[in-house]
């Protein structure tokens, strides 16, 4: 995008340019795409120790592609992408889950077939001490007493909402330092967003976790973030952080 777009989008707002040297996540550059064919260009973005981190923008904007190269997913056709001072470009997603990275996609997050407890020991797959499996369950029960009540419920028989607290469980038996939210709120009851994003802070806050979290919701999200990245065709074009982006009357013009 041209820079004198950016400039009209960002309106008189201030873009927010935050330390990134000491970031638990930080992205260069990066260009990727399907094929032969980029979607994402030049994306840079960080995420502290123990902040939340949103990315808004239009369907078909580049969000979820950007979760994707940074997981593993899809490759990097330029640019880096540290995490925790190591170098991580194109790094696979199952070396990613094991170095703390943790993934809950827009699109099918549980298996159906499989109950509660199942599904919540199948985050932990990579974890080969019995107390600590047990102690991350605990932690998970507190903090998500529903899947206590009904741990032998097959999945699912779930609403969607339920799978979506099911899928944040999962991930977060993982032990991850970093969070890679897809759309937590798609298809579920405003009720349950609410509880769902308040945990997704509270772990944030408590256990110094680091989230990166696509959302179409914003209203919601600005309750939660730390700052926010508006991506536009591929690019980034503006970053603010939170009490900046209240500040606007409105944000679809962003788009």
């Amino acid at each position: 995008m041209e820079s004198t777009d950016a400039s009209e989008a960002a309106g008189t707002a201030t873009a927010y340019e935050g330390p990134s040297g000491d970031a638990l996540l930080a992205v260069h550059g990066v260009t990727t795409g399907y094929g032969s064919k980029s979607v994402v260009f030049d994306v840079s973005l960080h995420v502290q120790p123990g902040e939340v981190v949103g990315i808004i923008g239009h369907n078909g904007a580049g969000k979820t592609t950007t979760l994707r190269v940074i997981f593993g997913i899809l490759q990097a056709q330029k640019g880096k992408i540290v995490y925790l001072d190591q170098d991580i470009t194109n790094r696979s997603p199952r070396k990613n889950v094991q170095g703390g990275i943790a993934l809950i996609p827009s699109e099918q997050f549980v298996f159906a077939d499989m109950s509660v407890r199942d599904n919540l020991l199948l985050g932990a797959l990579n974890e080969r001490s019995s107390s600590v499996i047990n102690e991350r369950m605990a932690e998970v029960h507190e903090l998500l007493p529903i899947l206590k009540e009904r741990s032998s419920q097959l999945a699912g028989t779930f609403s969607g909402g339920q799978q979506r607290l099911l899928s944040l469980g999962t991930a977060l038996m993982s032990g991850p330092r970093l969070l890679l939210l897809d759309e937590p709120s798609l298809g579920i009851a405003p009720a349950l967003v609410t509880s769902l994003f308040a945990t997704i802070k509270r772990f944030a806050l408590e256990r110094g976790l680091s989230v990166l979290v696509l959302e179409q919701n914003i209203g919601q999200l600005l309750r939660i973030v730390d700052r926010v990245y508006v991506m536009r065709s591929g690019s980034f074009i503006l970053e603010e952080t939170a009490e900046q982006m209240k500040k606007r009357d409105q944000y679809w013009d962003l788009f």
